[in-house]
């Protein structure tokens, strides 16, 4: 009868014992945090400038450029910024000051021209852009900075 009480009280100690209030769990092996949000945590300021090298480059707008919403940045490099805007369909080439070097707007239906513009790379390299028509057709449009035709890439969907 001992016995069978003191495995009783055991067994209930080791229940009692795994029982604990944690508000960050990170012994799972699932790596997910929880947070309990009913604590109130100290503030703490983080800024930018101190964990990464930050520059600021105004890019150039005139009557011809007017970037808005849809306008989004694809590659930064050394030596160029470029970015393309899908309401417009247009593909914006910067240098490194925000001057605006070249502008490529080959929209349309023939062969040397995109219909539309899922995405868009730069290979700083060899100076090409490729416009992605991925929705349509499957096709790679590559154009010189200046926005010359060079070839098309069709690739499969599949």
């Amino acid at each position: 009868m001992k016995d069978g009480m003191l495995l009783t009280i055991l067994v209930a100690m080791s229940f009692y014992t795994g029982c604990s209030k944690r508000t960050v769990n990170v012994e799972n092996t699932n790596d997910i945090i929880s947070i309990d949000l009913s604590i109130s945590y100290p503030h703490k300021e983080i800024h930018l400038q101190n964990i990464a090298d930050i520059e600021y480059v105004a890019l150039e707008t005139t009557d011809d450029i007017l970037l808005d919403e849809t306008f989004r940045l694809s590659s930064i490099s050394d030596k160029y910024i470029v970015g393309w805007q899908n309401k417009t369909k247009e593909v914006f080439i910067y240098n490194r000051n925000g001057k605006n070097v070249a502008k490529i707007n080959q929209f349309g239906q023939s062969g040397a021209e995109y219909t539309s513009m899922d995405d868009i790379m730069f290979d700083e390299q060899n100076e090409e852009i490729f416009v992605v028509e991925r929705s349509e057709i499957g096709r790679i449009q590559v154009y010189t900075l200046n926005g010359v035709y060079k070839r098309t890439l069709n690739y499969s969907k599949e």
